[in-house]
């Protein structure tokens, strides 16, 4: 029986949410898991541990860049099966490694691996779709990797507390499973496999680009904001474990909690659209993460730290759909826009984790939080005159 294209539609998304919540799961694990394993494998100051997470993130930004047009010419799925393959391989190869030297262009691989899947599926899902449907389609997804983002800190200290290799090994059943699963759906439905390539569907589509201005500022929003997240989250496990003399599962507890409450927000940011087009609201959050590290700075108390991830959790939301909502709203080539988005953000990953890393060891966690605090407040300052001064030669 041929099915519906409405049913089609329905299909690729379930198939898509489902692919971005296993992936995400197993490379947040895979990530979290690099500060365990490089401390007890290598005895890696936390320094070093930051540059290692930055040169995955490196990788995945040069890949995105260099690999672009590559990507554009072939079929999403294509590309797709092709990195989840190649991440089955990277994470049994890293799990085994025992030297040093070799853990780098391992790490190489990792990033350009990632490459193939989160700007192909953030084009795929928002193909064609503008306003009202753009939001839904954008909400399902940020729903999805958030659920596994949010799992997976606990899920990995839990397997860390046994061996640190099995986050690795997880990882690599996961990414082999859905990779399956992927490729199996795609017989079932054929649509899935013959999906247009982003090169072939823009030279049939006849559309202006309509894009706003706003992406600028969501942009930076969600490159400081991950600055900030990722010297956190690199550096709090260490900071805990080490000064607070807390359990990894104690960590991964908070951890946890920011991941639930961010994935809670993006299903409702994707059921409203007060915050459409509106710069007063990317403007406030990236403020508020400014201010949540002034004032919760110092805090060793479980329960105050649960409300610093619980509101992280919420303004983090907000900074990730306002950036890849805006970049994707109006624009003709999505693909490109999404490579940007995943761009930006894995720079502030990779400048969050290298400065988190040394301002840990030069100083300590509190004095971190300040400065990553002081960094948002001008940003967001030099942001605001910007956008007034536009605002004032319109008038």
């Amino acid at each position: 029986m041929e099915l519906s294209r409405q049913r089609i539609d329905t299909v690729q998304l379930g198939t898509l949410m489902l692919l971005s919540v296993i992936t995400e799961l197993a490379i947040n694990m895979v990530n979290l898991d690099f500060v365990y394993h490089f401390r007890t494998m290598f005895n890696m100051p936390a320094g070093l541990i930051g540059i290692a997470v930055g040169l995955a993130a490196i990788s995945y930004c040069i890949a995105c860049i260099a690999l672009a047009s590559f990507y554009e010419r072939h079929r999403p799925r294509n590309v797709i099966l092709v990195g989840l393959i190649g991440l089955v391989v990277v994470m049994l190869l890293i799990a085994w490694c025992t030297s040093l030297p070799l853990i780098w262009p391992l790490l190489v691989l990792y990033g350009f691996a990632q490459s193939m899947i989160w700007p192909s599926i953030e084009a795929w899902l928002s193909r064609g779709k503008e306003g009202k449907p753009l939001n839904q389609a954008i909400s399902k997804f940020n729903f999805s990797w958030s659920l596994g983002a949010g799992i997976a800190p606990y899920v990995c200290t839990l397997l860390v507390e046994r061996n640190t290799k099995l986050p690795f090994f997880t990882a690599a059943a996961l990414f082999l499973s859905i990779s399956i699963f992927l490729f199996v759906a795609s017989i079932i439905v054929p649509q899935i496999r013959t999906f247009d390539s982003e090169k072939v569907y823009v030279g049939k589509a006849a559309m202006q680009d309509r894009s706003t201005i706003l992406r600028y500022f969501c942009w930076v929003g969600v490159f400081v904001g991950y600055v900030a997240l990722t010297g956190v989250q690199t550096v709090f496990p260490l900071y805990a474990g080490e000064v607070l003399g807390w359990t990894e599962s104690t960590t991964g507890i908070l951890l946890l909690i920011r991941g639930i409450v961010s994935c809670a927000v993006f299903m409702l940011l994707g059921q409203t659209e007060f915050w459409h087009f509106k710069f007063r609201y990317i403007i406030l959050s990236q403020m508020a993460i400014a201010g949540l590290l002034l004032v919760f700075n110092g805090v060793t108390s479980f329960g105050l730290l649960i409300v610093f991830f619980f509101l992280l959790g919420i303004f983090y939301a907000f900074l990730y759909v306002e950036s890849i909502f805006h970049g994707a709203s109006g624009s003709v080539n999505r693909s490109r826009r999404m490579v940007i988005h995943e761009v930006v953000l894995n720079i502030g990953i990779i400048v969050g984790g290298a400065l988190g890393g040394d301002f840990y060891d030069r100083f300590d966690y509190p004095s971190m939080m300040l400065i990553f605090s002081a960094i948002l407040a001008i940003v967001c300052m030099v942001q605001l005159v910007i956008f007034l001064l536009k605002r004032k030669k319109k008038v």
